[in-house]
């Protein structure tokens, strides 16, 4: 320790070429060094990660192909399954009549699909046929695959590999049915041969071997490739249990190969068999010690080039230096004013009109903290009346905008909110900045998880927020917001505040929900335009034909009952067109105040005597003191009665029909509740569309103009299912329309 001490000690002594010289020439030589030898290591790394990568999706492929052969056994199985035959005799035994009747299919798919054999069994799994060895059956046969004792257990179908008699196999069964019972199945195998093997290699250019372990030791089944391993024993090191394929590069056996020795497991998950590619490595061994000694050498050159570039470069460059920091010890202690002289326009020139540079700023700051020691106090007076006056300016700015502006803290503190909010939500300036829970309890009580997606997205994540809710404000109205919140963070990323601003686009709202029902009416008017005028004119014809035809006609001719229903048929029609017809008829509405109270009960006593002949009763519940609407006292009335019709027509006999009305959110709501036979969900969707009633009695023709009318008010109506036979009508009126 005192040696190096001494050492770098005795350094300082030395001169700076020298100082900087040795420590240029060592990093040169080390990091030339560390480079060529990160560079080899790297493409070394590299190479065998492809390597490793390429025989491993060759693995991947290789259990892809196996699952595509059981997948195409089990669809062969399948489809034998579904012929009713083999059901019929499997059922009966008849195992000649079954041998003649698959016997052709199968040869046609051992020819075309591969198909090596063809199994039958009969429960318990006693082997009935098979095909390609049609002498054996029952008991003596076995089972070549464990998948037909599953569909025996209970499976519908099964999938396996297996080493059977006729080697590797790959297959599957399923049940075959008859009369809705188990008659026995059906599977497919395919060898894992030869055919197999040079198949895949042909297509992805790889040698690969099989191999079967027999008491722990490998043994090769089938192979493909000229440089496929003919012994794996060297390498194998008893992986007979394992579930990874295991990748060797360069082995002791094999160094100038890649090997990957994967398990090949069957359906209870045990290897059955070894899959083994291996790659020929030579060239990229070649290639890799060309490139090694190409870099040594290339390494080495570049370092003696370095040795002598810093020499020369160190020696150009003490001299000016030893000039400039005499000149700088002059500017320093304050015996130098004129600027040195630049000697050459290099960095050694820039360093010299830097100094210069410095020298003339020394001097102005000199100057400039002679004349602000005079002025400071003025101008401190200055810039504080243009702080306030901006400070002044903004707070009347944000005063005045037509948007709710806050800040809020973590805690949920509001340090500032404008004036605003009273106006437009009701709550004052000193509730938000007394309440931490006034943004959580007043303004997102109506959408708490939209505090939620502000809270996380600003105060966790650290990102602004803009979202669509609503906000119920004091005097109770149901406003619509939009809000944008902009998270400020202190140096260490932490969010310190919240600022945002509450646009309301209640209004906006409503003019939006106005526009759709616009459209729907236009919409329904074209449909019903374009339909009544397309069946009238031919419609009438027919209905004229059909009268004559009937009154032509004597009691006694066996056509008078056809031509009578004829009649009533085109008498449906001929309603369906008056009811479109009333849909696109023009009406003008003379706005009145109206009791929507009063005009219910108007509407149920005209409809008394329909009530009293459907044994009906309506039960209402009528909230008093609601505000009165703008509208067409009797055209609203028309459109009111015909809804309560339809729910007395449509509702069972000795049902009670609930009519109720409330205000709510600024709106005027009746709520019509009624018991239905039978209603589908399209029934829902096409209640107001025109359509025929399958008894004339009970026609309503004005259900699509109720609608209408309704729209036309600048209501909304909503239909809601209550179980498989409850219907509520929803009918809300604005407190005034346009």
């Amino acid at each position: 320790m005192k040696n190096l001490h001494n050492i770098f000690h005795g350094m300082r002594g030395i001169s700076l070429k020298l100082k900087l010289l040795i420590p240029f020439l060592f990093f040169a030589f080390a990091s030339t060094t560390i480079l060529t030898l990160i560079s080899l290591t790297s493409q070394q790394n590299l190479i065998k990660k492809e390597e490793r990568n390429l025989l491993l999706q060759h693995y991947r492929l290789f259990l892809d192909r196996l699952n595509q052969k059981q997948e195409q056994a089990i669809s062969i199985a399948s489809s034998f399954a579904d012929i009713p035959d083999i059901g019929r005799l499997l059922k009966e035994d008849d195992k000649v009549a079954l041998q003649n009747y698959i016997a052709p299919i199968y040869q046609n798919l051992k020819n075309n699909q591969g198909v090596s054999q063809l199994y039958l069994h009969r429960p318990p799994g006693i082997s009935f046929l098979r095909l390609s060895n049609p002498g054996e059956n029952g008991d003596t046969a076995g089972l070549d695959i464990k998948s037909v004792s599953e569909i025996f257990s209970g499976a519908k179908n099964s999938v396996c590999l297996e080493m059977g008699r006729s080697g590797l196999v790959t297959g599957g069964a399923v049940a075959v049915y008859n009369d809705g019972k188990i008659a026995g199945s059906v599977g497919t195998l395919f060898t894992l041969g030869n055919a197999f093997m040079d198949d895949y290699h042909r297509t992805w250019k790889i040698n690969a071997a099989l191999y079967t372990i027999a008491e722990g030791k490998p043994e090769r089944i089938t192979a493909a490739g000229e440089l496929s391993l003919e012994n794996i024993s060297g390498i194998y090191k008893g992986q007979g249990n394992i579930h990874e394929p295991d990748i060797m590069i360069s082995p002791e056996k094999h160094p100038d190969m890649s090997v990957l020795i994967g398990p090949v497991v069957n359906c209870s998950g045990e290897v059955v068999a070894l899959i083994v590619f291996n790659a020929d490595r030579t060239a990229t061994l070649k290639r890799l010690a060309g490139t090694r000694n190409l870099m040594v050498s290339a390494g080495i050159a570049v370092i003696l080039i370095s040795f002598l570039f810093i020499y020369l470069v160190i020696n150009l460059f003490i001299k000016p230096i030893k000039e400039i920091v005499a000149e700088a010890r002059e500017i320093a202690s304050g015996e130098r004013e004129n600027g040195l002289d630049v000697k050459s326009s290099d960095e050694v020139g820039s360093l010299t009109n830097t100094l210069n540079t410095m020298l003339e700023a020394l001097k102005t700051r000199r100057m400039e903290i002679e004349n602000y020691a005079r002025t400071l106090e003025k101008r401190v007076d200055e810039r504080t009346s243009e702080l306030l006056e901006s400070e002044e300016k903004y707070r009347t700015m944000v005063e005045n905008v037509p948007l709710v502006v806050y800040r809020i803290l973590k805690d949920g503190t509001t340090e500032f909110v404008n004036s605003y909010l009273t106006e437009n939500i009701g709550y004052t300036v000193e509730e938000a900045l007394d309440d931490k829970r006034f943004w959580r309890d007043k303004i997102a009580s109506e959408a708490p998880e939209a505090f939620k997606t502000v809270w996380n997205t600003c105060f966790i994540k650290g990102e602004e927020c803009r979202l669509d809710h609503k906000v119920r404000s004091k005097d109770g109205r149901l406003l619509h917001f939009i809000t944008h919140s902009i998270p400020t963070t202190d140096e260490n990323g932490e969010v310190k505040w919240v600022d945002g601003f509450m646009l309301d686009i209640t209004e906006l709202k409503r003019l939006e929900d106005r526009a759709i029902q616009t459209e729907e009416v236009r919409t329904l008017g074209e449909i019903s335009a374009r339909m009544a005028h397309e069946i009238r004119n031919p419609l009438s014809i027919a209905g004229g034909f059909a009268r004559r035809l009937r009154d032509a006609m004597k009691d006694d001719d066996p056509n008078k009952r056809l031509s009578i229903i004829i009649v009533e048929e085109v008498a449906k029609l001929e309603i369906f067109v008056t009811g479109l017809l009333s849909t696109i008829t023009p009406f003008e509405l003379t706005l009145s105040s109206v009791n929507i109270n009063e005009l219910i009960l108007e509407s149920i006593a005209e409809l008394d005597r329909l009530l009293e002949s459907r044994n009906l009763e309506i039960v209402s519940d009528l909230e008093s003191n609601i505000p009165d609407i703008e509208a067409d006292h009797k055209i609203l009335c028309q459109a009111v009665t015909n809804i309560i019709k339809h729910s007395i027509i449509s509702s069972p006999p000795e049902e009670n029909i609930s009519v109720s009305t409330a205000f709510r959110d600024d709106e005027v709501v009746v709520t019509i509740t009624n018991a239905f036979k039978h209603m589908s969900n399209a029934d829902i969707e096409q209640f107001f569309f025109p359509h025929i009633e399958q008894k004339l009695e009970e026609s309503v023709l004005d259900l699509p103009l109720s609608k209408i009318i309704i729209h036309r008010h600048g209501g909304k109506i909503n239909l809601i299912k209550i179980g498989d036979n409850i219907l509520k009508i929803i009918i809300s009126f604005p407190m005034r329309t346009a």
